[in-house]
């Protein structure tokens, strides 16, 4: 997978300063926000985080296998094998999702400055019907499922981070541990994952005077 497609790049490097020109700028901005909104990207998170939660549980409940149950060589050798297996599936997950999440950053934030471009340097003036420009955004298909994702992760974490608070925690300690690394990757998750959708906005809302007045105060 292309966590960026090839001719966002050079998009993504001119955006580092603000251009001088607003040619293309329009046309810059819709390519950054179709590659960030892709489905792929969407899918590989799903996918990145279930991976990275299979791992870490498997390593969690291996570990106490280990410590409490395992008797036989034959267990501890099985036992020892699913823990390397589990600490690969979690690490593997996570570099995934930090991939996508600083992909995820720099094509929202290049993004927003295309789409102030016409306006900073003067060029369009906003009006009052700005405020409808990101409603066909957030109601895309693709946003729809990005929000909903924030609600589960929502609920991954506060379960997750729960355990321990839980009274039985200490016959699984790893395992505990496991589901409360888990409970933390999903509130990053869902600050990177939510961050993302309020960036998108931001640029689009530039078209809305009201707006820009109040992120000025």
């Amino acid at each position: 997978m292309r966590f960026i497609r090839p001719e966002s790049t050079p998009l993504i490097d001119a955006a580092r300063t603000l251009p001088e020109s607003t040619r293309g700028a329009d046309a810059a901005a819709a390519a950054l926000r179709a590659d960030h909104e892709r489905w792929s990207r969407t899918l590989w998170g799903v996918g990145a985080f279930l991976v990275f939660a299979v791992g870490a549980l498997l390593t969690g409940m291996m570990v106490d296998l280990l410590v409490g149950y395992a008797t036989t060589a034959a267990e501890q050798t099985l036992a020892v094998a699913l823990v390397v297996l589990g600490v690969a599936l979690a690490a593997a997950g996570l570099v995934v999702l930090f991939r996508l999440w600083r992909t995820g950053r720099a094509l929202s934030r290049a993004a927003v400055i295309w789409s102030r471009v016409p306006y900073l340097l003067g060029v369009r003036d906003r009006s009052a019907t700005g405020w409808l420009a990101p409603r066909p955004v957030r109601e895309s298909p693709v946003m729809f499922v990005r929000v909903a994702a924030c609600a589960l992760l929502l609920l991954v974490a506060v379960f997750g981070l729960s355990i321990l608070f839980f009274p039985g925690r200490e016959a699984m300690v790893a395992t505990s541990v496991a589901c409360a690394l888990i409970g933390a990757v999903a509130a990053f998750c869902l600050a990177g994952l939510f961050g993302g959708i309020v960036t998108m906005q931001r640029g689009i809302r530039e078209r809305d005077p009201r707006w820009v007045r109040a992120l000025a105060r």
